[in-house]
């Protein structure tokens, strides 16, 4: 990982493209033009449909962090998600425990580059897309990956996690 900017745990669009260098992926991380804080918004800017978007969840799995990356307009079965880790007990995480485990703000959360290294599971109906756009380290940056850069990048499982 690039020296980190900003402060002892702050991961930038920067270091997410060190990164992506650093372990030779395709991957890009684009500079927009303006703040892409949903899914349709990132889609507009972006020109593409909201189905290529995906969110990067952080959720707290009996106390540790867990990685779920689905598609942004899915919703996510955490029954389904709590079954497959075996956990007691799983939340989201707060914006504390996000930035904390990942090194990135809530809100730009990439699927791969993170201040740790984090078990993550990607629903695997991602699989059949060529590249999605995920968070790329801030509000005003999107990373261009496909689904199985992100399992290579951090030896994730695909599993069926969406509700529909």
């Amino acid at each position: 990982m690039a020296e980190l900017s900003a402060g002892p745990f702050h991961l930038t669009p920067d270091d997410l493209r060190a990164f992506l260098t650093a372990r030779d992926s395709p991957a890009e991380v684009l500079t927009l033009d303006e703040p892409t804080p949903t899914v349709a918004a990132a889609a507009k800017v972006l020109g593409v449909s909201a189905g290529e978007i995906v969110k990067t969840l952080v959720l707290m799995a009996d106390g540790e962090p867990l990685l779920v990356v689905a598609g942004g307009t899915k919703r996510v079965d955490l029954d389904r998600v709590q079954e497959l880790r075996g956990a007691r007990e799983l939340r989201m995480a707060t914006p504390e425990e996000v930035h904390n485990a990942t090194g990135f703000p809530p809100g730009g959360v990439p699927p791969v580059g993170h201040l740790l290294p984090l078990p993550l599971l990607l629903d695997s109906q991602l699989l059949y897309k060529v590249e999605v756009y995920g968070g790329g380290g801030d509000d005003r940056s999107m990373l261009r990956i496909s689904p199985l850069d992100i399992l290579r990048l951090t030896g994730g499982k695909a599993e069926r996690l969406s509700k529909a």
